[in-house]
């Protein structure tokens, strides 16, 4: 799993918004499995599956829109 500043790092080099260090450490809390890729060291990517705990099932004919 990648660390607080790798993430947010990765975030900002790759055009996303930061995030503070508080909420990248929550969102990071919610990571089920996390890879970082390094070269030379130096983190250049990552992925992560996450999740909030919560499952749906839908059930035929159904929609999960409001």
């Amino acid at each position: 799993m990648p660390s607080v500043a790798d993430y947010r790092s990765l975030r900002t080099r790759s055009g996303l918004s930061d995030k503070s260090l508080e909420g990248a450490a929550i969102g990071l809390a919610h990571t089920w499995y996390g890879v970082v890729v390094r070269h030379d060291g130096r983190p250049v990517g990552m992925g992560r599956i996450v999740g909030d705990g919560v499952a749906v099932t839908p059930t035929p004919g159904s929609s999960l829109r409001e």
